[in-house]
């Protein structure tokens, strides 16, 4: 980029060379060049605009594909150690060739997704995968391959993870109410939905990727359904 960048620097500087040679000559033939593109006689001149129109194509054409690679997703180190294992087990290149692949700063990730997971998901599929696991393709891949390969599904972790957090969302919406309602000291009601609006927070961080102000949101919501039995208390019988 900035190699083709220097070069169209360098054009630019020769097109104002030629224009301020004219400029300073004064003759009307050259002052009229400098005024008219279709009546313009000056040979370098125009060999320098095209010149400069195709290199100028060229590095708006590498500007659009650098911002396309910036786009990508970082390449996930679980997908890496999984290309890297394969690698060792069977060699489908030279070592000096695959050493690419330390350079994870480098690597993104084609397929992309990797964005919109949940947190709870990347740690099922990196710590719980093998619970994920799909045996016939597993198996079939092994037998043609005689290797020792596994595939997981990540459309069940996926389904798994959301399961998950439709529960953990019901617990924390029952659960609660149901201690409210047999609490009556109006201190013990404030200490109990603050524990849990807490609670709740905690568990949201650290299994969504909800950015802070979705975060703030939930947790005001989740309170503000809590705090209906501060502003009205269940009745007691006599």
């Amino acid at each position: 980029m900035l190699f083709l960048q220097d070069e169209l620097v360098e054009l630019e500087e020769k097109l104002e060379q030629v224009d301020l040679a004219e400029s300073r000559s004064g003759t009307a033939r050259h002052l009229w060049n400098l005024h008219s593109r279709r009546e313009d006689s000056n040979v370098a001149r125009k060999a320098l605009m095209a010149e400069i129109r195709v290199k100028l194509r060229e590095y708006q054409e590498a500007l659009n594909a650098q911002s396309l690679v910036l786009a990508l997703e970082p390449a996930s180190d679980i997908y890496v150690e999984s290309i890297a294992n394969w690698f060792d087990m069977k060699k489908p290149m030279v070592e000096m060739e695959s050493h690419f692949l330390d350079k994870r700063g480098d690597l993104v990730s084609l397929a992309g997704g990797q964005s919109s997971k949940e947190l709870l998901e990347h740690y099922l599929e990196r710590n719980w995968y093998h619970l994920f696991r799909n045996k016939e393709k597993g198996e079939a891949a092994n037998s043609s391959h005689s290797s020792t390969i596994e595939y997981y599904s990540v459309d069940r972790i996926k389904h798994t993870a959301r399961i998950f957090l439709a529960l953990v969302s019901a617990i924390f919406a029952i659960i609660p109410v149901l201690i409210l309602f047999c609490v009556q000291s109006m201190g013990i009601r404030i200490s109990i939905i603050a524990a849990f609006a807490v609670a709740f927070a905690a568990i949201f961080s650290v299994t969504t990727n909800s950015r802070t102000p979705e975060m703030f949101a939930t947790m005001a919501g989740y309170a503000a359904l809590l705090a209906v039995f501060v502003s009205n208390p269940p009745a007691t019988t006599a």
